[in-house]
């Protein structure tokens, strides 16, 4: 398919406003990829955008207004020449970081530090509140064969949750605990029982916890619940200083732990001399850009519980509706998603 050129509709968002418009379509240039986009996800970090308080902006990384969106699926629609790892009319997941490949860090596999990285919708590349995203074909996933469109922006999110579980080596005979019911707890709930009968989930939020045993966790506890030595791994999903602190007396003599919360307030009262004491293992989670394969493969799988995991899809047009209910949590399940697909219906225009 040739590559097209002219306007298209997107959603900008700045401080306290999402406002329709046109944007130019991507101009093509080598290597990259023309998508048009199904389905966009939105999380905390989108709302902090809206509410002015994103470390994005606060950095100078980015600047108002911008089309964001970096939880995405969508359907290729042009390649540029020397492409051949997809085609038109392949469905696809995208990659939130474009990496270069060639510092150190990229060298060295671990590409989520790249000195050159962009983020789709944050910083450096545009994002996929857009009828089209053009992306590096190195940073897309192509679908496997009858994968629902819809469900596969749960990929995003949940690659990280994967790389806690293979980071953390758990196995059958682990006993685990989830802290936190957000989207990357209940993600790493879900990933870990794919591997492991016995994982806990500990949280505050009693839907958040009927939620998890709805999906099959072993028991549901509030932290005061938790036992001394009582599970071999623990990830931590909430970011809530408490937590952190709880890790050394949850954990059994050798456990692990994946940190996948970002602290960003207060001071966890952490006693250091159980990781030395105890033999444990602390593993920083930053995102799992080498699993977008394996996680795409899990939301194939039949009886991943995506249905548990999607609250509602708002056509997109009603974007600012979406955010509000995410940011006010009037839901019982954690994903909320902005369906794109009319946006080829509207032309030149919005």
């Amino acid at each position: 398919m040739t590559w097209p050129v002219g306007d298209m509709p997107v959603l900008r968002i700045s401080p306290h406003e999402i406002t329709p418009g046109t944007a130019a379509i991507p101009a093509e240039a080598p290597g990259e990829v023309l998508v048009e986009v199904a389905y966009l996800g939105i999380c905390g970090t989108d709302v902090e955008l809206l509410n002015g308080t994103s470390f994005f902006i606060e950095q100078g990384l980015s600047e108002y207004p911008l089309i964001f969106g970096h939880e995405w699926t969508g359907i290729v629609r042009a390649v540029s020449e020397g492409v051949s790892s997809v085609v038109p009319g392949d469905a696809v997941v995208g990659q939130t970081l474009v990496t270069c490949g060639a510092c150190g860090p990229c060298q060295a596999g671990f590409r989520s530090a790249c000195d050159d990285h962009q983020e789709v919708g944050l910083a450096g590349r545009q994002g996929a509140a857009a009828r089209y995203i053009a992306m590096p074909a190195t940073a897309l996933t192509k679908l496997p064969e009858g994968t629902s469109l819809r469900d596969a922006v749960l990929i995003e999110p949940g690659v990280t949750a994967v790389n806690a579980v293979l980071t953390t080596g758990i196995r059958f005979d682990d006993r685990v605990a989830v802290i936190g019911t957000g989207a990357l707890g209940l993600l790493a709930l879900a990933v870990a029982l794919t591997v492991t009968r016995h994982v806990d989930v500990i949280g505050t939020n009693h839907d958040g916890l009927a939620l998890a045993r709805e999906m099959g966790a072993s028991g549901c506890l509030a932290p005061d619940e938790v036992g001394d030595n009582a599970y071999t791994v623990v990830i931590e999903a909430s970011g809530h200083p408490d937590s952190i602190a709880m890790l050394g007396t949850m954990l059994k003599p050798g456990g692990r732990a994946a940190l996948v919360g970002v602290v960003n307030r207060g001071t966890p009262d952490f006693v250091p001399a159980f990781i030395t004491m105890k033999g444990i293992a602390l593993y920083g989670i930053f995102h799992g850009l080498d699993h977008y394969g394996r996680m795409a493969e899990l939301i194939a799988t039949p009886g991943f519980p995506t249905e548990q995991l999607i609250e509602r899809v708002l056509p997109w047009q009603q974007a600012m509706e979406a955010f509000t209910l995410l940011a006010e949590k009037r839901r019982t399940r954690p994903k909320l998603l902005l369906d794109l697909r009319s946006m080829a219906a509207e032309g030149q225009s919005v």
